[in-house]
């Protein structure tokens, strides 16, 4: 590709507040990075390159290392983790029936080698770490976390994960596979419970995390997180005779009140809530970053499909610090909450959005003007849409609800050629 591009920002080089733009070596295309909060253990965490989750302090940007390989930049919007003694399992804030916390030395996603696991006892009835009475906001859409793992020696145990009223008429539950790290029984809404939606992600080690997320459509403003062993990967079951020795590591619990689980948040004895990250670049126009002639703004994201978003995101190179007035921008659509859309928005009217729908999706919008195209993974849309502005000053890479991963992203001072756009969004 002969045009080269007037910022190109791949997650490498960073200090606090900023992370470095590839391009230009001058520094002028340089990020500004801002995450409030200056605790670096009850803050935000990332996935570090040797796969291990570590806390990162305020306002350095997180390049996170989920799934191996580069990084990408890790953006996510403000979350608090209800969940009081995430990591400690032995407090007595968590109710054991039929069941005990003992330790070991095993190492714990962190890299720690202080693993719990939950031992269920000899009795026959159900074997369960709950933390009860946690307080929220009525009517919210609630998702739960865990990680866990295998316990050496174990009979096969399935792990069941429940978000219900503390009447336990309203909510949903999940069945996971311990063994395989597979969903074992798809989730299921009880009462008033709905939008229920489950996910188990492969953290390395042995370690997976699942989630389950559900709406509680009822008056509820206290609900209780349930994780219980199961013998059996059919039905949900919890009622069995133990063996006294089989159960399961567990780590880093989590009830955040949003579509989708974030980044995990530590607590210990109140909860704790993590700012949304903001990514920014000013005076991109004044610069000459994009010119007379229009420019081009090319994202690739990662990690997209299965998110199901929970508000209007903000991803947008526009005329204000805002992205209210004109701007492209990349958010959840309208129509559907589970996928994100590129749009153009003029004097506040948003038009023009195209799905963006694939796990990877390389995304690309050109402009010279008058019109604007746009071009996912290797195709071209809404070709000649009316765009009649091109002193896009600002980038803003809000934390509201936006792509949780960005691999890549690069802004050219004109217009690239339909082909050069092509070959740049082919997947």
């Amino acid at each position: 590709m002969a045009t080269i591009p007037s910022i190109a920002m791949i997650p490498s080089g960073y200090k606090a507040s900023k992370l470095y733009s590839v391009l230009p070596t001058n520094g002028s295309g340089d990020l500004t990075v801002v995450r409030a909060g200056a605790t670096p253990d009850f803050n935000a965490t990332r996935v570090n390159s040797e796969g291990l989750i570590e806390s990162v302090l305020a306002n350095v940007p997180r390049l996170d290392y989920t799934g191996g390989g580069c990084p990408s930049l890790l953006v996510e919007p403000q979350r608090t983790n209800l969940v009081t003694y995430s990591e400690d399992f032995t407090d007595v804030s968590w109710n054991k029936t039929g069941s005990s916390i003992l330790s070991d030395t095993t190492m714990n996603p962190r890299g720690v080698a202080s693993g719990q696991y939950l031992q269920e006892d000899t009795s026959t009835g159900a074997h369960e770490l709950a933390k009860p009475s946690i307080t929220i906001t009525e009517g919210s859409i609630l998702t739960s976390s865990l990680f866990f793992k295998r316990k050496t020696g174990s009979a096969d145990r399935f792990l069941r994960i429940q978000i219900a009223d503390n009447t336990f008429t309203n909510g949903a539950r999940v069945l996971f596979n311990i063994q395989t790290g597979t969903i074992a029984v798809s989730p299921l809404a009880t009462g008033l419970g709905s939008n229920v939606s489950a996910k188990i992600e492969d953290y390395g080690n042995g370690w997976y995390r699942g989630s389950l997320t559900c709406k509680l459509d009822d008056v509820s403003t206290t609900v209780r997180a349930n994780n219980y062993l199961q013998s059996s990967g059919v039905g949900f079951t919890a009622t069995y005779t133990g063996d006294g020795v089989s159960g399961a590591y567990l780590f880093g619990a989590q009830l955040e009140q949003g579509a989708y689980s974030t980044s995990y948040i530590p607590t210990v004895a109140s909860t704790v809530t993590r700012v949304k990250d903001v990514i920014s670049r000013t005076d991109l126009y004044t610069n000459g970053l994009v010119t007379n002639s229009g420019g081009t703004w090319f994202v690739e994201l990662i990690n997209n499909k299965d998110l199901i978003r929970d508000a209007s995101s903000n991803m947008f190179l526009g005329t204000s610090t805002s992205g209210n007035d004109t701007a492209f921008i990349i958010r959840s659509n309208s129509a559907t909450s589970a996928k994100l859309s590129i749009s153009t928005r003029i004097s506040g009217s948003i038009t023009a959005a195209e799905l963006i729908t694939t796990e990877t999706a390389k995304v690309l919008v050109k402009w010279n003007g008058v019109t604007c195209d746009f071009f996912i993974n290797g195709t071209k849309y809404d070709a000649g849409t009316s765009f009649p502005f091109i002193e896009l000053n600002f980038l803003t890479i809000d934390g509201v609800d936006v792509p949780k991963y960005i691999k890549q992203m690069q802004i050219f001072p004109t217009p690239l050629t339909d082909l050069e756009c092509e070959t740049l969004t082919t997947l």
